[in-house]
């Protein structure tokens, strides 16, 4: 309590000290001087104006591009011409087939696309082309035309024969057929009219228009079947062909047949044509050796067909052949040479088989060269041993 006494005396003093004198009654006092003045702080540096934001540069506007002068509409070019359209694969041949019309599908190599097999309706004939079959002309194109008709009022041959049914005429000449046309003939169905001639021989013949005469030809007779067939690779002009019943021919005399008895002679030749089979029938005595050379048109020269030219007759004395010739034979007249011995002496037949005669008769030596050079055309060379030559002419080749 008492500091609070001691505190609030020293308070009452502070404030008397600081009352002014006239208020206490006494003389004014002068005006205490001013105070000295107190310079003012000095006034802050002004702060630097902040730096203008420099105004974003104004992007120019690119100027607009001048539009391009419009190029100049190009001409069209003209269409280009439109591909030829492609070959067709196949033609179509329509083909009078015994009586009936059939269509046939060629490729463009002249091969037929399917077999074609065609009947009479009686069924004696029958016609045969074999799938792959070619049909070509002359000049080695597809043929355009083909057929093989039927002729049912043929003419009919002399000397006692007779034809049994129709005839087959086939179109057109100078086809190459390959593989074979297949021609064949029934002649069971005229046992009637066969047994009306004695000894009747049958077979199958072929018209020569020129003449009117009928002509055998080789045809494969089944006698078990009673059927004969043919097979024709080249057809002639008018090539028909029928089958005939005939009398027994009696035999002809050559007045100039060998001296020693051994004859030969050529029955049948088909056509010959290079890169073509062709067909023979040789006769000649029974059982007799038969050795064939082929010598080719122009150069005169030996063929190496046919491969089988050293062959033994049958009992009938008949040597079949069929032998296909060189595409490089040229056309025109060649010749066979044909040696044939009835001889059994071994050694002989294999000096006849090499053509080494010479040796068994040096004598002979100047003949058997004029024969081999188509001087001569039969040579006798012994009792057993005859050689003839026969001309052969190839229709197609180089």
């Amino acid at each position: 309590m008492r500091l609070s006494y001691k505190i609030a005396a020293v308070f009452l003093v502070l404030t008397l000290l600081t009352v002014p004198v006239a208020a206490c009654g006494g003389a004014p006092e002068a005006p205490a001087p001013p105070p000295a003045s107190v310079p003012p702080p000095p006034a802050p540096a002004p702060a630097p104006p902040p730096a203008p934001t420099p105004a974003p540069a104004l992007t120019p506007e690119p100027a607009p591009a001048p539009a391009p002068a419009p190029a100049p509409t190009p001409e069209p070019p003209p269409a280009p011409e439109p591909p030829p359209p492609p070959p067709p694969v196949s033609t179509l041949l329509e083909a009078d087939l015994l009586g009936e019309t059939v269509t046939i599908e060629m490729g463009l190599n002249a091969a037929i696309w399917d077999a074609v097999e065609v009947n009479t309706t009686d069924g004696n004939i029958k016609a045969n082309l074999q799938w792959g079959t070619t049909l070509m002309d002359a000049d080695g194109q597809p043929v355009t035309e083909f057929g093989a008709s039927l002729n049912q009022d043929p003419v009919q041959p002399e000397d006692g024969a007779v034809l049994l049914g129709p005839t087959v005429t086939l179109q057109p000449g100078a086809t190459a057929i390959s593989p074979e046309l297949e021609l064949e003939f029934k002649y069971g169905p005229f046992a009637d009219q066969i047994a009306e001639i004695p000894d009747a021989e049958v077979y199958l013949a072929q018209l020569d228009p020129a003449s009117g005469n009928w002509t055998k030809v080789f045809a494969e007779m089944d006698d078990e079947n009673q059927t004969a067939l043919l097979k024709i690779s080249q057809l002639a002009a008018g090539h028909t062909i029928g089958l005939v019943a005939a009398p027994p021919v009696a035999e002809v005399v050559d007045p100039n047949a060998p001296s020693n008895g051994v004859n030969i002679k050529i029955e049948f030749i088909s056509t010959v044509n290079a890169e073509e089979e062709a067909r023979l029938i040789v006769k000649t005595e029974p059982n007799a050796w038969v050795l064939a050379w082929f010598v080719m048109p122009r150069t005169g020269t030996r063929s190496t067909r046919p491969n089988d030219r050293w062959r033994q007759a049958d009992a009938d004395g008949q040597i079949i052949w069929a032998f296909a010739l060189s595409r490089h034979v040229a056309k025109g007249e060649g010749r066979m040479e044909f040696y044939a011995s009835t001889s059994t002496d071994e050694e002989f037949l294999k000096l006849m088989q090499g053509e080494r005669l010479v040796t068994v008769n040096p004598d002979l030596k100047d003949q058997l060269q004029a024969i081999k050079d188509g001087e001569i055309t039969q040579l006798v060379v012994d009792d057993f041993t005859t050689i003839k030559v026969f001309p052969l002419i190839v229709a197609k080749g180089l």
